[in-house]
C-alpha cells in the first residue's frame, strides 16, 4: 500500500491530539479494502464512554480501534 500524504497527516494529527491520554498506545493505518482506515491502538481494553468519545472518522478517514496484544516469537507453542 502506497500511503498517501493526507492519510499520514491524518495519522498524525490523530496521534498529536491522544498523545497525553494514559490508555494510548499509536496511530496506524491499514486498508479496509475499499480505503485506508486509520487505527488507534489502546494500551487496555476502554470502558463504553471512553470508545463512544473517540472519532469515527477523522479528517475523512474512516477510524477503528485496536488493543495492543503481547508480542510473541514466532516459534513459541
Amino acid at each position: 500500500m502506497v500511503l498517501d500524504p493526507q492519510v499520514r497527516a491524518a495519522a498524525l494529527h490523530l496521534g498529536d491530539q491522544l498523545q497525553y491520554k494514559s490508555w494510548f498506545a499509536s496511530v496506524g493505518i491499514g486498508d479496509e479494502g475499499s480505503g485506508p482506515v486509520l487505527i488507534i491502538y489502546s494500551r487496555r481494553k476502554l470502558p463504553e464512554s471512553v470508545r463512544k468519545a473517540l472519532p469515527q472518522q477523522w479528517e475523512k478517514f474512516p477510524v477503528r480501534l485496536q488493543k495492543n496484544g503481547t508480542v510473541q516469537p514466532a516459534d513459541r507453542k
